[in-house]
Formats: structure tokens, sequence, C-alpha cells
């Protein structure tokens, strides 16, 4: 009965997941999206190694990394763009971030 009743909490943060992600979606750029995917390869990978008994990574300890690829991927977006802005080759670069800048962009980006 224990074990059953936690399908509950599990449930709720599950559906406040489902729920952020709606409010999360059209901050994201594409790039974003590839380094969560890319996070999430290398977990899996790991998974399988531990699965295989091949090299026992401590997978669990790995986890708040899926939670802190998107932010850091951003920063480093809104970085990057700073530093090529400067340098005059912002057309390249800068024309991922038109989401996060439209959104975000009078936030930290200064003028």
């Amino acid at each position: 009965m224990v074990v059953a009743a936690v399908a509950i909490p599990q449930c709720v943060i599950f559906l406040a997941i489902f729920a952020a992600a709606k409010f999360i979606f059209p901050l994201t750029t594409p790039d974003m999206i590839a380094d969560f995917k890319a996070c999430g390869g290398f977990l899996l990978l790991a998974t399988g190694f531990r699965i295989a008994k091949i090299h026992n990574f401590p997978v669990a300890d790995m986890i708040p990394a899926m939670v802190l690829v998107m932010p850091v991927s951003w920063f480093w977006g809104m970085w990057w763009c700073r530093c090529c802005k400067k340098s005059g080759c912002e057309k390249v670069h800068y024309s991922k971030f038109k989401v996060s800048k439209a959104i975000l962009g009078s936030l930290f980006m200064s003028r």
C-alpha cells in the first residue's frame, strides 16, 4: 500500500512540470533544446554503462544537470551574442536568439 501511495506526489510533480512547460517552451531556442537533448543523451549513455556493468557512473548525481542545462545554455548564448555584437559578426549568431531577445532582451541586454 505504501508503494502505491508514492504515485500521488509523483503525479502532482509531473503535472506541475507539464503545466510549467507551457510557459517555459516559448522562452527556449533551438540551441537550448539541442543542449537539453545532449545532456539527456549523456545521462542515457551513463545509465547504459551502469546497466551493462561497464562502469558504475553516479547517474543520480547527474540528474541536476537536466535542470541546469537550459539556463546555462541561455546565458552562454546571450554572452556569446554580446561578444559577437561588439566584434561585428552579430548576424551570424544573434539571429538564433530572437525569441529570447524579444521576451527577455530588455532585462539582460543593454544598448
